[in-house]
């Protein structure tokens, strides 16, 4: 039972980070996207890192 629970918390907190992530980006990019072309390459592997480090943590 605790495992399930366990287990559905961490898709919850994977769907919100990426929804997060894909906010910010969307949001960065529009704003900044113009102004700063080379933002956007070094942009998307950070949010992908954080992403898989969330997931590190939460898989321990």
């Amino acid at each position: 039972m605790d495992k399930n629970k366990r287990q559905q918390n961490i898709v919850i907190l994977i769907i919100i980070t990426c929804v997060l992530a894909i906010l910010f980006g969307v949001g960065f990019l529009r704003i900044g996207g113009r102004s700063l072309p080379q933002q956007k390459k070094s942009i998307l592997p950070g949010i992908g890192k954080i992403i898989n480090t969330q997931i590190n943590e939460n898989s321990k």
